[in-house]
C-alpha cells in the first residue's frame, strides 16, 4: 500500500517538476524555432549568445524553490507551521531580491554582459541586443514565478503548477507566429512574445494566494534582517546540490562560446539534449532509428550512435583543450585584438 502511495506521487510531481526545472529552456526552444524561420540564422545565433543568461535564471529557481520548499516541510513534518511559513517567506522575499539585483546587472550592463557572453560576430550584437530587451524584463517574472510554482507544486496543487508553465508557454508560441510570422515585428517580438506569457502565467499563479486551503501564508511582519540572512543562508545550503550542476552548465557555456562560437555550443546543445546526430546536417533530429540526413539501420542505431557522440565527444575536448586553448589565452593577453566592439 505504502509504494502505492509513493509511485502515485511521484507520477504526481513528476511533470510539474520538469515543466518548472526547463520553463525557459522551453521558451528557448519555441523562440529558437520561430526565429530561425522567419528571421534566419544570426537571429537564432543572436538567441543562443543569451543561453547562459537562461541557465542562470535556472539555477536561482533551484536554489530558493528546492531549499526553500525542503526546509518548509521539514517544518510541516515537525508540526511547525510558523517555521515552514518563516522559509516559506524568506525564500519569497530572497527571490524578490535576486529578481530585482538581476534586471538592474541586464540594464546597467548590457554591453559587459555581452562582452562576457562574446558574440562571434559583431553583426549578431544588435540582434542580441534587441531580443535582450524584453527577455531582461521577463527574467525576474520567470525567477518569481518559477519559485513560487515549486511551493505551489508541494502545497499539493500540482497541477495547477503545470497549468502555468503550460498556459505561458501556449501563449509565447502563439504570440511567436504572431509577432513574427504575422506582424513581422523581428527578434524583439519573439522576446515580447514571452515576456507577455509569463506576465499571463504569473497572474494566473496568484490565485494560489486566494485558495483558502493552502498552508503556506507570508509573515513578513515576524521576519527579522538577521533571521532573514541566516535562513536564506540555510536554503542555499540545501539548494545548492541541485543548483550546482546549473552553475557548471554556465561556467563550461561561457568557456564553449568564448573560446568555439556557436560551432560548439551546437555541439555542447546536443551532447545536453542526447537527441540529434551531431553528424547530420543541420544538427537533424533522429528519430525511430532515422535521421533525416541519412538513414541508419533501426538494429545498429543505439551502438552506433554511442560510437558516434563517443568519438564527437573525444573531437570536441581535443579542439577546446589542445586545438583552440591559445585563444582564450589571447583573448586575456590582447582583449584589444577582438575582431569587433560594442556599439
Amino acid at each position: 500500500m505504502s509504494n502505492e502511495i509513493i509511485t502515485h506521487k511521484f507520477r504526481e510531481l513528476l511533470l510539474p517538476t520538469i515543466l518548472i526545472a526547463m520553463a525557459l529552456n522551453i521558451t528557448s526552444i519555441v523562440d529558437a524555432s520561430f526565429v530561425a524561420n522567419f528571421i534566419g540564422h544570426d537571429g537564432q545565433a543572436a538567441l543562443q549568445v543569451l543561453e547562459p543568461l537562461v541557465l542562470l535564471i535556472s539555477i536561482f529557481e533551484w536554489l530558493f524553490g528546492l531549499g526553500g520548499q525542503i526546509l518548509c516541510l521539514n517544518k510541516k513534518s515537525e508540526f511547525d507551521e510558523d517555521g515552514s511559513n518563516h522559509y516559506f517567506t524568506t525564500s519569497m522575499l530572497t527571490t524578490v531580491i535576486v529578481s530585482i539585483l538581476i534586471i538592474l546587472v541586464c540594464v546597467l550592463f548590457e554591453d559587459a554582459l555581452i562582452a562576457i557572453l562574446h558574440p562571434p560576430s559583431a553583426d549578431l550584437i544588435p540582434y542580441v541586443k534587441s531580443y535582450g530587451r524584453y527577455l531582461f524584463i521577463c527574467f525576474p517574472i520567470v525567477t518569481i514565478m518559477g519559485v513560487f510554482s515549486q511551493f505551489i507544486r508541494v502545497d499539493g496543487q500540482p497541477s495547477f503548477a503545470s497549468v502555468v508553465i503550460i498556459l505561458a508557454n501556449i501563449v509565447n508560441l502563439f504570440l511567436d507566429y504572431v509577432f513574427l510570422g504575422v506582424f513581422h515585428m523581428g527578434i524583439d517580438g519573439a522576446s515580447l512574445a514571452t515576456l507577455i506569457g509569463y506576465v499571463i502565467g504569473a497572474i494566473i499563479s496568484l490565485k494560489y494566494l486566494f485558495d483558502p486551503k493552502r498552508t503556506f501564508r507570508f509573515t513578513l511582519s515576524k521576519l527579522k534582517i538577521k533571521t532573514w540572512a541566516t535562513s536564506t543562508a540555510e536554503i542555499i545550503k540545501i539548494g545548492l546540490p541541485g543548483a550546482s550542476m546549473g552553475i557548471f552548465d554556465v561556467i563550461v557555456l561561457v568557456v564553449i562560446l568564448a573560446v568555439l562560437g556557436l560551432s560548439g555550443w551546437y555541439v555542447w546543445k546536443s551532447k545536453k539534449s542526447g537527441k540529434k546526430c551531431i553528424g547530420c546536417p543541420d544538427s537533424c533530429a533522429c528519430s525511430k532509428g532515422n535521421c533525416a540526413g541519412g538513414n541508419r539501420r533501426p538494429g545498429n542505431h543505439d551502438s552506433e550512435a554511442r560510437l558516434d557522440h563517443l568519438f564527437q565527444a573525444v573531437v570536441f575536448l581535443v579542439d577546446l583543450v589542445i586545438g583552440r586553448a591559445g585563444k582564450m589565452v589571447a583573448v586575456f593577453l590582447h582583449p584589444g585584438d577582438l575582431p569587433f566592439q560594442l556599439v
